[in-house]
């Protein structure tokens, strides 16, 4: 059976310490989101790269868990991991804490929080993406603190920790020297911040054109898109308009020019959008 089972090893279990590179630790647990760690870990990964070509300072990256060994995503693939005990007289420099659909068991792991209230103050920032903020509260790190998570745990989480402040809209939020994110590719946002602040901002650049993802959704942003919220309910004949206002309306001028002449601009907006309804969407017949 194990010879028939193809699991990807995202990073590897065992590898030589690179003491000249930044160690960053991706901490594991079962369940835990696929997205929330490879999303983050891509990131540090392509502005590493970036940096070796350089002759500057990389990441070394690992992804460890209480135990060490196979930890399965919730989506089903596995990640080795190192042992939390490797690493127990490292220099540490950044911690990052997935979440998990179902956060509870990990919240009762007392090594892993115990873990962590320990070792986050040691290393020079920590950081959570989506639910991991929970974890992070468990172990008291966001006590008095300013924290974002998935806009559908805000309200559970400022319940469960009333000491810290949940910011409902926010994409990250910076609070040093812990960093928390939104919801699963939120978590991208704030790698790609923090891969800015060590390396600054044409690294940053550079990894955003080479992962193809915008640079950058500022730490403020909301989470909820009244543009995306038109495109749940549009057809996709709407994708093109969709695109322009995206692109139009952060444009100098944009919104006064529309409001010299509000109603015949309305009337414009309108007539196109009865020439899309009337006309079949793309691939249809």
């Amino acid at each position: 059976m194990a010879a028939m089972t193809n699991i990807p090893e995202f990073l590897p279990r065992t590898r030589r310490r690179q003491t000249y590179s930044r160690t960053v630790l991706f901490v594991a647990f079962e369940g835990m989101g696929l997205l929330d760690l490879t999303g983050s870990t891509t990131v540090f990964w392509s502005a590493s790269l970036f940096q070796k070509q350089q002759g500057k300072l990389g990441y070394s990256l690992y992804a460890v868990s209480t135990d060490g060994g196979l930890i399965m995503t919730e989506e089903g693939i596995g990640i080795a991991t190192a042992p939390i005990s490797d690493f127990a007289d490292a220099g540490i420099d950044t911690i990052v804490v997935p979440g998990a659909p179902n956060m509870e068991p990990a919240l009762r792991d007392r090594r892993l929080v115990d873990w962590l209230r320990v070792t986050a103050p040691k290393a020079r920032r920590t950081a959570s993406v989506c639910a991991g903020a929970f974890l992070l509260a468990e172990a008291g790190l966001l006590h008095g603190r300013r924290a974002a998570t998935h806009w559908s745990s805000c309200t559970l989480l400022g319940e469960r920790y009333p000491s810290l402040k949940v910011e409902p809209d926010a994409i990250f939020v910076r609070d040093d020297p812990i960093w928390t994110s939104a919801g699963v590719s939120a978590g991208i946002d704030l790698s790609l911040a923090m891969v800015q602040d060590d390396c600054g901002h044409n690294v940053a650049m550079q990894v955003a054109r080479e992962l193809v993802i915008y640079m950058k959704r500022p730490g403020g942003q909301s989470q909820f898109s009244e543009l995306l919220q038109s495109q749940t309910t549009d057809s996709p004949v709407f994708d093109e308009l969709h695109l322009w206002q995206e692109i139009k309306v952060d444009e100098p001028g944009c919104k006064d020019a529309f409001m010299q002449d509000p109603d015949a601009n309305l009337k414009k907006v309108q007539e196109a959008a009865r020439k899309h309804k009337k006309a079949p969407a793309k691939g249809q017949g």
